[in-house]
């Protein structure tokens, strides 16, 4: 296969993997790997971009809802409503976020160059929760005292650093990722 068919075959390959992740994110298996083309690829999300628009508990954080916490802030702000992100060793803290889209061009690129081996689909920064949440109320010029930092109403049992490292993976597919600032605006313009 070759030409636009292989790009579009491609493509929905790469759609595919993203729905079953964005599957089990929603069922908050921790983790997800997916296995394609001989690559195993690790994806952790800056959401909003998997399903669209966010229905979410926005009146506290949403640790629990599958890592929606950027959309959730920003639509919380957006409606005047203040929002608290929780912050506690508890919670999985420490991410390397990416969005949808920029993953499923990873992925794209993955099948295109016949990677193989394991490729970690994240961004090129690792940043705390807190921080996450303040850089996207000033990417979204949003009223940054309507953000507060808190603990969660329960205690959970999330791995508290989940970042990876995804140079080997920007080597093999010849690649630059987008830093937290390139995600921030990414999100802004698909929101």
């Amino acid at each position: 296969m070759t030409g636009r068919a292989a790009t579009t075959a491609a493509l929905y390959c790469g759609f595919l993997a993203l729905w079953a992740l964005g599957d089990a994110v929603l069922r908050r298996e921790p983790s997800p790997y997916l296995l394609l083309g001989g690559a195993v690829l690790e994806v952790a999300l800056l959401g909003g971009a998997i399903t669209g628009a966010t229905e979410l508990d926005q009146a506290g954080d949403a640790a629990v809802h599958g890592g929606y916490l950027v959309a959730s802030v920003v639509d919380a702000l957006r409606e005047g409503r203040p929002f608290t992100v929780w912050d506690d060793p508890s919670l999985n803290t420490i991410a390397t976020p990416i969005l949808a889209t920029d993953a499923a061009e990873l992925i794209h690129r993955a099948l295109e160059v016949g990677a193989t081996g394991t490729l970690h689909c994240v961004g090129s920064e690792h940043i705390d929760r807190v921080s996450l949440a303040r850089r996207a109320v000033s990417a979204f010029g949003l009223d940054e005292a309507m953000l507060s930092v808190g603990p969660p109403e329960e205690r959970m049992n999330a791995p508290y650093d989940t970042s990876l490292d995804a140079t080997r993976t920007a080597a093999t597919l010849g690649v630059s990722l987008p830093s937290v600032d390139d995600l921030l605006r990414g999100l802004r313009e698909q929101l």
